[in-house]
């Protein structure tokens, strides 16, 4: 199975050199038909839907690819982000959290699970401007909101220690860390982003 499905990887690369696409894709799916549960065709087909931004076939393909290949945790990350821009976030929550469980190393997860808990924390925001909110129900929202930036917070930490330069997550970091009145940290993010920015 494994040198016949090879062959129409082979294959399948070369009408892809040849800018065939939809010569690439038949063969891809041709063999999909005889090898339904070899992880590279998924893998394959799972990247030229997401190349052409099918979300809805890339994740019905990953969700295979991941069943096939449970302890690849590129492929719980790729499943998981798709998620997340569907808007799905307890899908995508899941399968961000198998793909650092898979490999913690994996810092683009650890921002992707940051990101999910910011968004529940910004979705509060019009549960707080509502008219006829009372003092009570306003604390108890601000709490809330509070929570979720705290979760966020050891996940975006962690990308950075990752990823010590990257601009998103030193972005990222610093309006969380102003939200959590840690302006001392927050105003360390914004001097390393400008830093980075400046060339500095």
């Amino acid at each position: 199975d494994y040198q016949g499905a090879q062959t129409y990887l082979y294959l399948a690369q070369i009408y892809k050199d040849m800018e065939d696409m939809d010569g690439y894709i038949a063969v891809i799916q041709e063999a999909r038909e005889k090898y339904p549960s070899n992880g590279d065709l998924l893998i394959e087909e799972a990247n030229y839907y997401i190349g052409i931004g099918d979300d809805e076939k890339a994740t019905e393909t990953l969700s295979l690819a991941v069943e096939a290949n449970p302890e690849n945790a590129m492929l719980w990350n790729a499943l998981g982000t798709i998620q997340l821009k569907l808007g799905n976030e307890d899908e995508a929550m899941k399968a961000l959290t198998e793909a650092i469980a898979q490999d913690d190393s994996l810092a683009e997860a650890h921002y992707s699970l940051g990101v999910i808990w910011v968004e529940k924390a910004n979705d509060m925001v019009e549960k707080l401007n509502a008219d006829g909110v009372s003092d009570k129900e306003y604390k108890a929202l601000k709490a809330e909101q509070k929570g979720y930036f705290e979760k966020s917070l050891p996940y975006f930490e962690k990308a950075l220690e990752l990823v010590p330069e990257d601009a998103l997550t030193l972005d990222a970091l610093k309006v969380v860390y102003y939200k959590l009145d840690m302006t001392d940290k927050s105003m360390e993010m914004k001097k390393r982003l400008d830093a980075l920015q400046t060339g500095g």
